[in-house]
């Protein structure tokens, strides 16, 4: 219970972050949902917002200018123990993400995945290869502070655009998130 309180906790500090910009260079979220279904899955905490942020005029003029104007989200989940977490659990997961960006006409989603202890090496291999350039995924470790990552584009921007990294290395050295 102490380290399922450990995952909640890092969620909330995720969360907090994403509400005060960390993600703003990349995406402006705005609209944030705890317990979100998609299909089987109920995800921790749900991010939508847009590439082109509201910032100040110079970067607002910038913005309307240059970046294009995607819809994109964010899908958090408590995975659980990395020992039980399964290759089935992560296909599955995939595929609701994947259902959604089809559904909602998404340009991406980043789908993060944090887990209690280590991470399973089948599941590391799989998040490593994954390819589909409108999902980006993340599988992290709250007690040894592994991460891994897609090598997509996406997938590759969520340690460092959305502070995930910083979290997670605070996180399993008993830091206070």
């Amino acid at each position: 219970m102490v380290q399922n309180t450990a995952v909640e906790s890092l969620i909330d500090s995720f969360e907090r972050g994403l509400i005060n910009g960390r993600a703003r260079w990349v995406a402006d979220l705005s609209e944030f949902i705890r317990r979100f279904r998609i299909r089987e899955t109920t995800f921790d905490l749900y991010a939508k917002g847009r590439t082109r942020n509201r910032g100040m005029l110079i970067s607002r003029f910038f913005a309307w200018s240059v970046l294009p104007d995607y819809n994109v989200a964010l899908l958090c989940v408590n995975g659980g123990r990395g020992g039980a977490f399964s290759m089935d659990r992560m296909r599955s997961l995939t595929a609701d993400a994947l259902s959604f960006v089809e559904r909602d006409g998404l340009q991406w989603v980043w789908l993060v995945i944090l887990l209690t202890g280590p991470l399973p090496s089948a599941v590391v291999a799989f998040v490593e290869r994954y390819e589909r350039k409108e999902l980006g995924v993340a599988v992290a470790s709250v007690t040894t502070g592994q991460t891994s990552t897609s090598s997509n584009k996406i997938g590759t921007s969520i340690p460092g655009h959305l502070g995930l990294g910083k979290l997670i290395e605070r996180a399993s050295h008993g830091e206070a998130v």
